[in-house]
């Protein structure tokens, strides 16, 4: 034993500092680690992500909302009306919040109204509507056609 151990120890004793091995360490078992509480890997369960999930959607639903809501500018907005719609019915829908209709195209649910009134948005809602969105925003996921050659 050299003078440093023999320091290292005589200072443990006076200070009453036990050194005691594990007791596994002339055994083959490994020992447990310190985070054996956590799940690993193989554990995780399809339940463990539902939170996960959950937030996912949510959080792009509110991305979608706020990129889509209408802005109202020019008084247009993209009235689109449950699906099972024809054009005719999305029209009366259109009428009855005393709106009117600037373009139609692609599916026949879809619209492009104009109102001057504030709450044509609310009135469209009251009337059926499913969502009213921005149009210039609409158009590129839609794919109206345009009239002019």
């Amino acid at each position: 034993m050299n003078s440093s151990t023999a320091c290292a120890n005589a200072s443990s004793a006076t200070l009453g500092i036990q050194h005691n091995a594990p007791a596994n360490l002339d055994t083959n078992e490994p020992m447990q680690s310190r985070d054996s509480h956590r799940k690993g890997g193989s554990n995780l369960k399809l339940r463990d992500l539902w939170p996960a999930v959950a937030l996912f959607f949510v959080g792009m639903m509110a991305l979608l909302i706020a990129t889509l809501s209408p802005s109202g500018k020019d008084g247009q907005y993209a009235v689109v009306a449950p699906p099972w719609y024809g054009l005719g019915d999305t029209v009366t829908l259109i009428q009855k919040a005393d709106g009117g209709i600037v373009d139609m195209g692609g599916p026949a649910n879809i619209i492009i109204a104009h109102s001057e009134n504030p709450d044509f948005v609310r009135a469209l809602y009251s009337a059926g509507a499913w969502l009213v969105v921005d149009p210039m925003k609409l158009r590129g996921c839609v794919g109206f056609r345009s009239e002019a050659q």
